[in-house]
């Protein structure tokens, strides 16, 4: 999650496989936006039903504008489905829909909500399953209430403390503000899933104390 000061903030949600979560609700706005689970990550091990394992998604539902994104295709309602591949462009009720070179959605909600859905292509020959990401890239249009895994942050004040920060190099530590709450963070090079790359961030481990509410409540 992107934060003021500098560098970003990352943790870890798991999951059972085939959850659904609201990742993006505005009452306002009338956008709500949920991501299920993956059944799996990875094609040679299949989860049983009580093991959780990290949060990556391969379906997208819009409530508004009956939007649906999966690996295999867009479909725009009940009658409409656009494929990922090539780049194209169309409008339908009340949403801007875009794809570039068959990877990257775009989603645009009036002039100032956008948001971006990535379609990471597994890599067979590491038994690593297709997924979807989703980032919220212009939420100004959001209102005050939106809520969701992904949405609160757009609401929610997440700053370092600069006169925290102590170590050098892979060993700095220091404190974030996450909505009046104070919390202790490490630096850290963590896998980002989206890119398939470690990206450095300040790592936090326990979820439950970054989520506003437990993970629980996000499910539909």
């Amino acid at each position: 999650m992107p934060m003021e000061g500098d560098g970003a903030l990352c943790f870890t949600l798991k999951s059972r496989q085939d959850q659904v979560y609201k990742l993006i609700d505005d009452p306002v706005v009338g956008l709500t936006v949920s991501g299920r689970m993956a059944s799996a990550y990875l094609t040679n091990h299949l989860p049983n039903g009580n093991e959780t394992l990290p949060l990556v998604l391969d379906l997208l539902t819009f409530q508004y504008g009956s939007l649906e994104v999966s690996q295999d295709g867009i479909a725009i309602g009940p009658t409409v489905t656009l494929p990922w591949t090539g780049s194209w462009k169309v409008k339908a009720k009340g949403l801007k829909v875009s794809v570039r070179t068959g990877q990257q959605l775009t989603v645009r909600v009036g002039s100032d909500i956008t948001l971006v859905i990535q379609k990471r292509v597994g890599n067979s020959s590491e038994y690593k399953r297709d997924f979807l990401g989703l980032e919220i890239k212009n939420g100004q249009g959001l209102s005050d209430q939106v809520d969701g895994i992904i949405g609160q942050f757009e609401r929610r004040e997440i700053r370092l403390d600069a006169d925290s920060v102590s170590g050098e190099g892979d060993r700095r530590r220091g404190s974030l503000t996450v909505a009046g709450q104070r919390l202790d963070v490490c630096i850290s090079e963590r896998m980002d899933l989206r890119e398939d790359r470690a990206r450095e961030c300040w790592w936090y481990a326990d979820s439950n104390n970054i989520l506003e509410n437990p993970l629980r409540h996000y499910r539909t």
